[in-house]
């Protein structure tokens, strides 16, 4: 459960560093849209990845 926590600690971290960076650059409001929505698609995507290992992994 430790590395669950580490894990989504480290996944708030990254959404405040994402957050940070679109109030540093309001003209571009567009493309930051559109990272944010890449990097959001990017995270679930492992973070999907990572639970179906750990879900392999216990059901060995």
């Amino acid at each position: 459960m430790s590395s669950k926590r580490n894990f989504n600690e480290g996944l708030e971290q990254l959404s405040q560093l994402g957050n940070q960076r679109l109030y540093k650059r309001p003209k571009k409001k567009n493309i930051n849209l559109m990272v944010g929505s890449v990097t959001a698609l990017m995270c679930l995507v492992v973070l999907i990845g990572i639970v179906r290992t750990l879900f392999l992994i216990w059901t060995r």
